[in-house]
């Protein structure tokens, strides 16, 4: 995700980033935000193999119900299965 973001700040202010996102060395015009296409091709293959992951957590039952309550905006001040209050 490194690439991502120096590639936004990059373009948005046309200026190359200070540092490669692979091995930190000084990016080159041609294969910006990094320094090579041996880095480029890195970060590329780290987004192939999942290497760049956003972690993923898992709802039960009751907590996509719980869920669901408060984005509808209902009462959430108490949980009905459990009969206890926040």
């Amino acid at each position: 995700m490194l690439g991502c973001k120096f590639m936004v700040k990059a373009t948005e202010k046309n200026e190359i980033p200070e540092k490669c996102p692979i091995c930190k060395r000084t990016p080159k015009e041609d294969f910006q935000p990094f320094c090579s296409k041996r880095c480029a091709d890195i970060d590329l293959s780290r987004w192939f193999n999942g290497g760049y992951t956003v972690p993923v957590v898992e709802l039960d039952e009751r907590d996509l119900d719980e869920l669901e309550r408060f984005v509808d905006g209902t009462d959430m001040g108490r949980d009905e299965s459990r009969g206890d209050e926040y």
